[in-house]
């Protein structure tokens, strides 16, 4: 058991604190009042230079800081370890700092770096499949709404075409192959914009550029989002009359 243990009135400061308060470790002159509290002054820390931290300090015993500071301030200390010891540091760091009361003391660890990115990259995953969605919808919505404008600026033709015995399911197909096609040369525009803005950023960054090969399969989910988006103004080509077409121009 240390001195200070023994006796918490008993106190350790540094020299230059010393200096300022006039006293010493000889007897009858190291007595100090800290914060309405007598304390005896058993040493003096000196060291090489005036700006050493230790010639500023006021060491004293745990059992006395609670009647020196009732409302004991929030320290924050930040420690830089191995990542393979966080944990561990993060384990003993309580028993190091106050072994009178380790639970007073909280300690965290930070993140594993592998852990971190796994989670980080499912929440990018997550987020990335709800744009998706939210984006082959208004592809859906946008091409269906594209072909149903295009119905209505070729009535005649296609009036003309059942007329002259163009099956329905002819007149049906043929907008059903047009919004497909509409929809891959969206997706292949999309893509190769996309990939030339994602190189500029790159370069300007001096990042390495990565695109996962399910970039590949754009075109081809292009081609099906066209032609889902397609279907309803298809049946509703394949489904007027030709004589009624005629008969409103």
């Amino acid at each position: 058991m240390t001195v200070l243990e023994k006796d918490p009135a008993q106190v350790v400061l540094g020299r230059r604190i010393a200096e300022a308060l006039g006293v010493s470790a000889r007897p009858g002159d190291n007595s100090v009042t800290l914060n309405g509290r007598q304390a005896t002054v058993t040493g003096v820390i000196t060291e090489n230079g005036d700006s050493a931290l230790l010639t500023t300090a006021v060491i004293v015993p745990p059992q006395l800081l609670p009647s020196l500071t009732p409302n004991l301030p929030v320290r924050v200390i930040e420690a830089n370890v191995r990542t393979d010891l966080s944990v561990w540091i993060a384990q003993q760091a309580p028993l190091m700092l106050w072994p009178q009361d380790p639970s007073a003391v909280s300690a965290a660890a930070p993140a594993d770096p592998q852990q971190l990115r796994g989670r980080l990259e499912t929440e990018t995953q997550g987020l990335i499949a709800a744009v998706t969605w939210v984006m082959v919808g208004v592809s859906i919505f946008v091409v269906g709404n594209t072909m149903q404008i295009a119905i209505g600026e070729r009535r005649k033709e296609i009036g003309v075409s059942r007329a002259f015995g163009v099956s329905a399911g002819s007149v049906g197909s043929q907008f059903f192959l047009e919004a497909s096609i509409l929809g891959f040369v969206g997706a292949v525009t999309g893509t190769l914009f996309g990939a030339l803005v994602a190189r500029a950023v790159t370069m300007v960054a001096g990042w390495e550029m990565l695109l996962p090969a399910s970039v590949l399969a754009t075109p081809l989910i292009g081609l099906v989002v066209g032609g889902v988006g397609g279907l309803v103004p298809a049946w509703v080509a394949s489904r007027v009359q030709p004589l009624e077409l005629l008969r409103s121009e």
